[in-house]
């Protein structure tokens, strides 16, 4: 299945739309760091990725989360604007208010790192 048929993005999104209905963390909002695995509610739809940056930039106001995406969905590399706020490949990285960011569920030790393409596999 291609990331961009929309059987694919029906699945991700029922997925993850399921992970975050059973996270009662997510009730909670709980702190965000640097390294957590994150879902974006984004104007994409439902993005998952891994938080690289959080704090104030210089291009918009307010606090934000910059995530390096699963998928390249994203809008740069981490660099905004001629400032790097992070590093990673092109088309990965995106920025996004806080209160859109969630933190994903504990994963089991055993489990790898949650990647958005692994519910295509298992369809």
């Amino acid at each position: 299945m291609e990331p961009d048929s929309l059987d694919f993005k029906r699945t991700l999104k029922k997925a993850c739309s399921e992970d975050l209905k059973d996270n009662k963390e997510i009730k909670e909002k709980p702190l965000l760091k640097l390294g957590d695995y994150v879902y974006i509610d984004s104007s994409k739809g439902l993005l998952s990725g891994k938080l690289r940056y959080l704090g104030p930039t210089d291009f918009k106001s307010g606090h934000w989360c910059g995530v390096e995406l699963d998928l390249p969905y994203g809008k740069h590399d981490g660099k905004v604007e001629g400032k790097r706020y992070f590093t990673c490949k092109r088309n990965y990285g995106l920025f996004a208010p806080c209160h859109k960011v969630f933190k994903q569920r504990k994963a089991d030790p055993t489990d790898k790192p949650f990647k958005s393409t692994r519910f295509a596999e298992e369809v």
